[in-house]
């Protein structure tokens, strides 16, 4: 028999005739314990067993070893017996081959009451070790302050407590509870202070070590901080300048916080606080802080029913660590303030898809960040969140703490940045909102200052794309196409057919009575609507539309030569300084009046000083006999710098037209439709147009070369 092939692809043939047959030699190629690493209490015997591969491996003798006969001991049948506390490796080596593999064994050191878990911490422990509570009651009468590296596990470790996640961890007989409250329970202290004349401690437990873990305890009833991490100290002392690092508080209830916060995080490096069912924190308590950290993990909590004053979620990340991040979190019923804060320099944060529902106050707000003396601005991603019935009992007021509060009620908020060092930038996208109350807005950005009363300052860049938003509130910031709709003093969204001088606080009707009111320098915000008037604008101002077909202009009349007039409508303008006037932000319909020189926006006055005029972000809707923009300055030399940036011009006699003008920027327009050239440049010999930038223009269907035109002439 031929071709037939064993494991190890040897072809066998039958011996010859009289002789002894020899069956192939199969080596091992691999071996792996069957167990995964276990907690083993001292005394407990566990039974390991192998699969070797392959299969039919001719010779599969093993041995096996312990790294630490003083805390395991494993005879060659592979049965391992705990001697004491610690942490041991078992090797199994294959004999054919030295193929090996590994397994981990923790003795722990087990405690069952308040003495024994006292002891264990202060005492008996050592850097490594874990301590394991048997199921019951801790009435601690002094917080536990742990100063080694030491796991602490309950009776529920790695048992998921999220009633969201059906948690099968719904009798309290199952837990391990380290409660605070030195009494029989039957208090209830309605705040911090009542609290503390119950009798109840500060904290369960104060970290001060690396490499802690707290996994599936419950923990309840505190007057301050239920889970403290304050520093690691080498030295034994309250040095507070170092970070603690390797922090793991995992899988844990906590409740019944009469104070500050549920878990605090201060002075940690990429600390993890994961998975986590927290209730029933007081005000002014959040129920998770990491404050003053590099890099921190705060992922996949419930949080229900906690009433904080600064956020139920807190976050400061330090400048110089990895990216913070809150995600997968479900926070539900929020009593005061904001579901997520991250504020004072929480730069580099991550906040996404977490679920807020039912908070009363807002949902995700960014107060006082800051990036000072960084070469890079500090980043927040607020991405994919999930936000719903918002604000439904604002704080309603004016004074300046409850006005914040009330500010910061939207969705999400972006407030009050300082304006030190360089600014951060916001990327806000993909997020879901609804049913917030009625008048609060959904996204609301704000600039800011360490001042009261908010010097307006932008952030570097924020991006809003991709949100579902049914309200928006902008302020102090700069958002898409160019327009400022930050304008308004009162923190509104401009109304439709009003207008506002947001230099002076007043409304008006139309255009021409907030410039005729106005004063040099002042900013009149246009708002929604189709405005039919003659405008004349002959001060320094600035007339800023809500956006591309939201703010329209038209003719006053059939009549109308021009939409907007720069300068004088006479021949004289001396004395009059036009320096920077800005027009930007509207759809501007041209007249219709059928006669040379018809213009959308004309600038032309004999001695009319101007410098940095600049219309920009405009729509230009016209006739094909007409310029959108005309610039005639021969008896206006005055004039020295008209900047046309980012506008939009359709149909038209010329697009642009200038007349004896020097220094002239026309930057990333386009301009499509016209019967003779896009741009036209016309000067004569004592006034000629000069010192030109044209630059990233786009010219689509203008008139031909072969008819005498060119895009620019």
């Amino acid at each position: 028999v031929k071709n037939n092939k064993d494991g190890t692809g040897i072809v066998s043939e039958p011996p010859a005739s009289g002789g002894t047959y020899v069956p192939p030699v199969i080596p091992v190629s691999a071996i792996s314990i069957d167990q995964e690493d276990q907690l083993l209490e001292e005394g407990s015997i566990l039974q390991l067993t192998t699969t070797i591969s392959p299969a039919n491996a001719t010779n599969k003798k093993v041995t096996w070893a312990s790294s630490d006969n003083t805390v395991v001991t494993v005879d060659n049948s592979g049965k391992v017996t705990a001697i004491g506390k610690g942490t041991a490796t078992i090797t199994v080596t294959t004999e054919d081959g030295n193929k090996t593999d590994t397994i981990t064994i923790t003795v722990p050191i087990v405690v069952q009451d308040v003495e024994s878990l006292k002891k264990a911490i202060q005492e008996d422990a050592d850097d490594g070790d874990t301590i394991v509570l048997r199921a019951g009651k801790y009435q601690l009468d002094e917080t536990l302050v742990i100063t080694k590296s030491v796991k602490i596990l309950g009776p529920q470790a790695n048992v998921d407590p999220r009633p969201s996640k059906n948690s099968p961890r719904t009798n309290d007989n199952n837990e391990a509870i380290l409660t605070g409250d030195k009494g029989d329970d039957s208090s209830d202290p309605a705040s911090q202070e009542e609290a503390k004349e119950a009798g109840w401690l500060a904290s369960i437990f104060e970290i001060r070590a690396n490499d802690v873990v707290i996994n599936g305890l419950t923990l309840e009833r505190t007057y301050n901080h239920i889970i403290y991490s304050q520093t690691a100290d080498p030295t034994g002392g309250d040095n507070r300048t170092y970070d603690i690092t390797g922090l793991q508080i995992l899988n844990n209830i906590v409740r019944h916080g009469r104070g500050n916060e549920g878990i605090k995080i201060g002075r940690s490096i990429n600390a993890l606080v994961q998975y986590n069912y927290v209730y029933d924190i007081l005000h002014p308590g959040d129920a998770i802080e990491a404050y003053d950290v590099k890099g921190f993990r705060i992922l996949d909590n419930e949080i229900d029913g906690c009433s904080s004053v600064n956020g139920n979620i807190r976050v400061s990340n330090r400048a110089g660590g990895e990216p913070g991040i809150v995600r997968g979190n479900i926070i539900k019923n929020t009593e005061y303030h904001f579901a997520i804060n991250a504020e004072d320099g929480s730069g580099d944060t991550v906040i996404d898809n977490n679920l807020i529902e039912n908070a009363k106050a807002g949902g995700i707000f960014v107060y006082k960040n800051r990036s000072i003396s960084e070469d890079t601005p500090m980043v927040i991603e607020i991405t994919n969140n999930i936000i719903n019935n918002y604000a439904t009992n604002p704080v309603q007021g004016t004074d300046y703490k409850e006005k914040y509060l009330r500010e910061a009620a939207s969705a999400i908020a972006v407030s009050y940045n300082l304006r030190e060092g360089i600014q951060p930038i916001v990327i806000i996208t993909g997020n879901i909102t609804s049913d917030g109350a009625e008048n609060i807005p959904v996204l609301a950005l704000g600039g800011g200052t360490t001042d009261t009363q908010a010097i307006p300052t932008d952030l570097s860049r924020i991006t809003v794309n991709g949100n579902t938003f049914d309200k928006l509130f902008v302020k102090y910031i700069k958002v898409s196409n160019n327009n400022e709709l930050d304008l308004l003093s009162d923190n509104t969204w401009p109304e439709t057919q009003k207008v506002y001088n947001f230099t002076k606080g007043s409304v008006h009707d139309t255009i021409q009575t907030a410039i005729d009111e106005a004063s040099e320098g002042d900013t009149i915000v246009v708002g929604p609507g189709t405005y039919k008037e003659e405008i004349h604008i002959e001060k320094q101002i600035k007339l800023i539309g809500t956006g591309i077909g939201k703010t329209i202009l038209s003719a006053k009349d059939e009549n109308s030569r021009h939409i907007i007039w720069l300068g004088k409508t006479g021949s004289s303008g001396y004395g009059m300084d036009l320096s920077g006037t800005v027009i930007k932000g509207f759809t501007i319909n041209s007249p219709e009046k059928a006669e040379k020189d018809i213009s959308s926006i004309y600038l032309t006055a004999k001695g009319t000083k101007g410098n940095e005029i600049i219309i920009e972000g405009n729509e230009f809707l016209g006739q094909d006999n007409q310029q959108s923009i005309a610039v005639l300055t021969p008896y206006s030399p005055n004039i020295k710098h008209v900047k046309v940036v980012g506008n939009q011009i359709s149909t038209a006699k010329y697009g642009m037209y200038f007349n004896s003008m020097d220094n002239i920027e026309v930057i990333g327009n386009t301009i499509e439709n016209t019967r003779y050239s896009g741009i036209i440049f016309y000067g004569k010999a004592d006034y000629p147009c000069d010192n030109i930038i044209i630059k990233d223009n786009e010219f689509k269907n203008i008139a031909s070369a072969e008819d005498g035109y060119d895009p620019i002439y």
